[in-house]
């Protein structure tokens, strides 16, 4: 994907970005080559902004507290959701506190 590209509207690149089939997946293609971030514009179309360094925001890590009282901090928040039958959503809502649990287990968030 070209860097010169990126914002030129109907360009190849622009299109993988705003219109393509899955445009998130390749826009965190083309940060990962390229850097900088993405923001919506008034037209509500992707643009990107070149940084001098990566601007790291603060990851959230989710703790399971299982039945039986194990604490769990899974890799893979959806994917452990799924191995072990539960809803993700459910899950988030145990963590900010709009549930107690979700089939009697808990959740909550950690920031690191």
């Amino acid at each position: 994907m070209n860097k010169q590209d990126i914002n030129l509207v109907n360009t190849r690149t622009w299109v993988l970005c705003n219109d393509g089939t899955n445009p998130r997946r390749f826009r965190e293609l083309f940060m990962k080559e390229h850097g900088g971030s993405f923001y919506r514009n008034e037209r509500q179309q992707w643009v990107w902004k070149e940084t001098a360094e990566k601007v790291n925001e603060p990851k959230a890590i989710y703790v399971v507290v299982e039945p039986n009282g194990n604490e769990i901090i899974p890799e893979n928040f959806q994917g452990y959701c799924r191995e072990n039958n539960l809803n993700k959503s459910a899950l988030y809502g145990v963590a900010k506190g709009d549930r107690k649990h979700h089939k009697n287990y808990t959740c909550y968030r950690k920031e690191v």
